[in-house]
Protein backbone atom coordinates (compact mmCIF):
# COMPACT_ATOMS: atom_id res chain seq x y z
CA UNK A 1 0.00 0.00 0.00
CA UNK A 2 1.34 3.22 -1.23
CA UNK A 3 1.47 6.00 1.84
CA UNK A 4 -1.24 9.19 1.03
CA UNK A 5 1.63 11.24 -0.05
CA UNK A 6 2.48 9.22 -2.57
CA UNK A 7 -1.30 8.10 -3.82
CA UNK A 8 -1.75 12.12 -4.22
CA UNK A 9 1.27 12.75 -6.02
CA UNK A 10 0.26 9.87 -8.66
CA UNK A 11 -2.98 10.92 -8.86
CA UNK A 12 -1.93 14.74 -10.02
CA UNK A 13 0.91 13.25 -11.99
CA UNK A 14 -2.12 11.26 -13.96
CA UNK A 15 -4.60 14.04 -13.85
CA UNK A 16 -1.23 16.38 -16.09
CA UNK A 17 -0.35 14.06 -17.72
CA UNK A 18 -4.21 13.69 -19.30
CA UNK A 19 -4.48 17.33 -19.54
CA UNK A 20 -1.27 17.55 -20.97
CA UNK A 21 -2.40 14.94 -23.49
CA UNK A 22 -5.16 17.25 -24.22
CA UNK A 23 -2.47 20.01 -25.58
CA UNK A 24 -1.45 17.43 -28.53
CA UNK A 25 -3.33 16.20 -31.77
CA UNK A 26 -5.88 13.57 -30.93
CA UNK A 27 -8.18 11.92 -32.33
CA UNK A 28 -12.01 11.76 -31.32
CA UNK A 29 -12.44 8.18 -29.44
CA UNK A 30 -8.62 9.16 -27.85
CA UNK A 31 -10.67 12.70 -26.34
CA UNK A 32 -13.84 10.59 -25.13
CA UNK A 33 -11.49 8.85 -23.33
CA UNK A 34 -9.45 11.07 -21.74
CA UNK A 35 -12.67 13.19 -20.59
CA UNK A 36 -14.17 10.57 -19.20
CA UNK A 37 -10.93 9.44 -17.07
CA UNK A 38 -11.08 12.93 -16.45
CA UNK A 39 -14.78 12.96 -15.11
CA UNK A 40 -14.30 9.32 -12.89
CA UNK A 41 -11.35 11.39 -11.40
CA UNK A 42 -13.51 14.07 -10.68
CA UNK A 43 -11.19 16.97 -9.77
CA UNK A 44 -13.04 19.14 -11.34
CA UNK A 45 -16.72 20.25 -11.56
CA UNK A 46 -18.50 19.54 -14.96
CA UNK A 47 -18.04 23.05 -15.44
CA UNK A 48 -14.58 23.44 -14.36
CA UNK A 49 -13.95 19.95 -16.59
CA UNK A 50 -15.48 22.41 -20.06
CA UNK A 51 -13.12 25.01 -19.33
CA UNK A 52 -10.37 23.22 -18.82
CA UNK A 53 -10.85 20.82 -22.25
CA UNK A 54 -11.22 24.30 -23.60
CA UNK A 55 -8.42 25.58 -22.49
CA UNK A 56 -5.92 22.89 -23.02
CA UNK A 57 -7.56 22.51 -26.87
CA UNK A 58 -6.80 26.76 -27.41
CA UNK A 59 -3.30 26.13 -26.24
CA UNK A 60 -3.00 23.28 -28.68
CA UNK A 61 -4.02 25.37 -31.47
CA UNK A 62 -2.03 28.41 -30.31
CA UNK A 63 0.55 26.44 -30.82
CA UNK A 64 0.25 25.03 -34.38
CA UNK A 65 -0.57 28.89 -34.93
CA UNK A 66 3.10 30.19 -33.63
CA UNK A 67 4.99 27.40 -35.18
CA UNK A 68 3.34 28.71 -38.44
CA UNK A 69 6.18 30.80 -40.62
CA UNK A 70 5.56 34.43 -41.26
CA UNK A 71 7.63 35.07 -43.53
CA UNK A 72 5.45 35.20 -46.51
CA UNK A 73 2.09 36.80 -46.38
CA UNK A 74 0.61 34.83 -48.23
CA UNK A 75 1.50 31.32 -47.36
CA UNK A 76 0.95 32.54 -43.51
CA UNK A 77 -2.89 33.16 -44.23
CA UNK A 78 -2.92 30.42 -45.97
CA UNK A 79 -1.95 27.84 -43.61
CA UNK A 80 -3.24 29.92 -40.42
CA UNK A 81 -6.60 29.23 -42.75
CA UNK A 82 -5.76 25.71 -42.76
CA UNK A 83 -5.00 25.38 -39.13
CA UNK A 84 -8.26 26.82 -38.40
CA UNK A 85 -10.54 24.94 -40.94
CA UNK A 86 -9.17 21.57 -39.70
CA UNK A 87 -8.00 21.61 -36.16
CA UNK A 88 -10.41 24.05 -34.74
CA UNK A 89 -13.54 21.91 -36.51
CA UNK A 90 -11.97 18.83 -34.57
CA UNK A 91 -11.67 20.87 -31.31
CA UNK A 92 -15.26 21.87 -31.53
CA UNK A 93 -16.66 18.41 -33.04
CA UNK A 94 -14.50 16.52 -29.50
Amino acid sequence: LLPCTQVVEVGQTMLQQLLGRLKTSIQLPECLRIMGYLRRIAAFSEAELRLQFLACRDEWISNLVDELDDSDSYEYVKHLTDVHRLHLFDAVMQ
